[in-house]
């Protein structure tokens, strides 16, 4: 009794919103996100709590199989290349032949993830609803800006569906389109520009002769005239906080630290035993990043 509590959202909420709202009213230092239909088995989660000793690491992705294909990935993370495209890490690969070395993830997907309580809170702000399925990358994205770390744990494994399986047209492209110009400058802007016009062109010609093209395309443009709307900061932008980010999502609040306790976290161990008191890394401390699409590059020295 008492291991699951059900809240409310708001009617007619997205399944955005909706794990926004489990996340807010969640009690744990580590939160895991399952989607609707996935099936884990005994101990699944043990493996993937071990990466949290770390206190770089702000999120972890599990092995993620399709039903029905359990001995081929689904996913194995996200990762999301310059001209704004979203991908599967290890999509289609077979099962055996993952390393945790050998993948490229930028973060979790949203079919089944890993974060920790603290970096959300730093962020200030969770999901954003108004990306859908691309909300995923989103947050990856701003985790890495903000310095933490992402890990991918193959021993962790869950069978889920696709949450961008029903997804509309319609949906996809304004949603891809609005993640792209959200971080648009990350990298080179010329380079990005060019890389994300051969991305239009190549999901245009793949849907001819079939005239959904043109919703896809129409989708674009509207996303295109609200490029401003969803601007997300940087932190080099805003030197000494966290990631700034421009958006209709609220924020979330952050906790007060107990008396005597300020900067402190709690880490969670693989044997759920007492958590134990550490300090929690600065911005300075963590790992210095370079802001890739194409997946997470660390230096750890000067």
């Amino acid at each position: 009794m008492g291991e699951v509590r059900f809240v409310a959202a708001r009617y007619g909420a997205s399944a955005v919103e909706c794990v926004n709202v489990g996340i807010a009213a969640s009690r744990g230092a580590v939160i895991h996100v399952l989607g609707c239909g996935a099936t884990v088995t005994e101990g699944w989660a043990e493996p993937a709590l071990v990466h949290f000793a770390d206190p770089h690491v702000g999120a972890v992705a599990p092995l993620v199989l399709a039903h029905q294909a359990w001995e081929t990935v689904w996913a194995a993370g996200v990762g999301y290349s310059m001209g704004g495209k979203r991908e599967l890490c290890l999509h289609g690969q077979p099962r055996a032949a993952i390393e945790a070395s050998a993948c490229p993830a930028l973060g979790p997907t949203l079919s089944a993830a890993f974060y920790r309580k603290a970096a959300l809170e730093e962020l200030g702000e969770l999901f954003c609803a108004p990306l859908g399925e691309m909300a995923d990358v989103d947050l990856a994205l701003r985790l890495q800006n903000a310095g933490w770390l992402a890990a991918f744990e193959p021993a962790c494994l869950v069978v889920a569906e696709a949450p961008e399986a029903g997804v509309s047209r319609w949906r996809q492209a304004l949603h891809a389109e609005r993640l792209f110009w959200r971080h648009f400058g990350l990298e080179n802007r010329l380079g990005e520009l060019v890389a994300h016009a051969g991305v239009i062109l190549s999901d245009t010609l793949r849907m001819l002769p079939h005239p959904v093209f043109l919703v896809a395309v129409a989708a674009r443009l509207v996303g295109f005239c609200q490029r401003g709307k969803y601007r997300v900061g940087r932190q080099a932008d805003l030197p000494g906080s966290g990631s700034a980010y421009k958006s209709d999502e609220a924020p979330l609040h952050h906790a007060s630290a107990p008396a005597g306790r300020a900067g402190v976290w709690h880490r969670v161990d693989a044997a759920h035993g007492l958590p134990a008191p550490q300090e929690k890394p600065s911005h300075s401390s963590r790992p210095r990043t370079t802001l890739t699409r194409s997946g997470l590059r660390y230096c750890r020295g000067d």
